[in-house]
């Protein structure tokens, strides 16, 4: 049996090894996370424009007490597929339960933050490009100087939902230190959520090796499913090249009871090798099992790395297991771990020939 169909409560996580960026320093990056909860919109979307981002801002200055400077890096919150819609996987009565992670870059200095965020509403529904009203606020952070940490959509009780959405533009920076933005550039593309993991190593490795020098700064998926499965990549220029990566795995939990260390432990395991967390989408293919105990779904979690220049780059280790379940093949989570070694290879032989056809370029600021 798969993974997928063995979800009980006494499986151990598998332990496989990560490779590391390379040219590696052996600097480890820093990553912590915290559940919050995060308030439903109401019908009318505007009354909880701010109640929405407090819930989120209070979770964010939590992860910096004692000046720890952990920025956030990214909010999750599974979706499901129940009675014909897609609804959140951890609800409450007032809102979904929201995986909120938080990163300390290597060698970043432990120095407190200060945060802001910018929120607009806009209809995903639209024609054309209506979240080009969210990435006006990438100017205002820059005009602002601002650096821009994350983008996040309030959640709904259940999609589609036709109407207006608030977007919310978290930005974070040392506190009472305003850096020179003048020359930063941002870049938004798209890219589908369910793009075959070698087209999407192709598609990392294409922003990778492109003549711009750019970093993932967010991940963002407008809330316009299930008609659309885009996810925006906002990238930011960068003052070196970065390797990206990417890593699939099977999400398998109880309905009961959520847990989150199958992918929080992967990654743990690729922050101690030097990989930093960019983002973490799941591909709505999430199921419930008949008699609702299960749920199951794919996720897909995207590291960066700053490129060492100028040193001869060894050739990664091959993906070798140390541990797993008892009588589960390691193949498959080989497969998916794997996938570090993937992008790797794929930014170091091919140049982008030109767009995939998953990718649109929206937005450049």
């Amino acid at each position: 049996a798969s993974a997928m169909g063995r979800c009980g409560s006494s499986q151990q996580l598998k332990q496989m090894q990560i490779p590391s960026p390379p040219g590696w320093d052996g600097h480890e990056s820093n990553v912590i996370w915290e559940k919050a909860v995060i308030p439903f919109a109401s019908a009318d979307c505007g009354s909880d424009a701010e109640e929405y981002p407090q819930a989120l801002m209070d979770t964010v200055q939590r992860a910096n007490v004692g000046g720890a400077g952990y920025r956030l890096v990214a909010v999750f919150m599974p979706l499901k597929h129940q009675n014909g819609v897609l609804e959140h996987l951890e609800c409450v009565n007032v809102g979904v339960k929201a995986m909120c992670f938080f990163q300390r870059v290597p060698r970043a200095p432990e120095e407190a933050l200060e945060s802001c965020v910018y929120s607009t509403a806009f209809e995903p529904f639209k024609q054309g490009n209506p979240e080009s009203v969210v990435y006006e606020n990438l100017k205002t952070a820059k005009d602002t100087m601002f650096p821009v940490s994350g983008i996040v959509a309030e959640p709904q009780k259940a999609y589609p939902h036709i109407g207006e959405h608030i977007a919310h533009v978290i930005c974070q920076r040392p506190d009472g230190d305003a850096p020179d933005m003048s020359d930063k550039k941002y870049t938004v593309a798209t890219c589908k959520s369910d793009l075959e993991p070698d087209k999407f190593a192709k598609f990392l490795a294409g922003f990778s090796s492109s003549q711009k020098i750019l970093k993932i700064t967010s991940i963002f998926r407008p809330p316009n499913f299930p008609a659309k499965t885009d996810v925006h990549f906002v990238f930011e220029s960068a003052p070196r090249r970065y390797h990206m990566a990417h890593v699939d795995l099977e999400f398998c939990t109880s309905t009961s009871q959520v847990k989150h260390d199958l992918y929080t432990g992967t990654i743990a395991r690729a922050a101690e090798k030097g990989w930093e967390l960019a983002g973490i989408f799941d591909m709505l293919n999430g199921t419930v099992s008949p008699n609702g105990k299960t749920f199951t779904c794919t996720i897909r979690l995207v590291f960066q790395a700053g490129k060492v220049e100028d040193q001869p780059q060894p050739q990664a280790p091959a993906v070798t297991p140390q541990a797993g379940l008892a009588q589960e093949p390691t193949e498959d989570l080989q497969q998916h771990e794997g996938a570090l070694l993937k992008a790797a290879a794929a930014e170091a032989q091919q140049e982008p020939e030109g767009k995939e056809d998953s990718e649109e370029l929206l937005i450049e600021v």
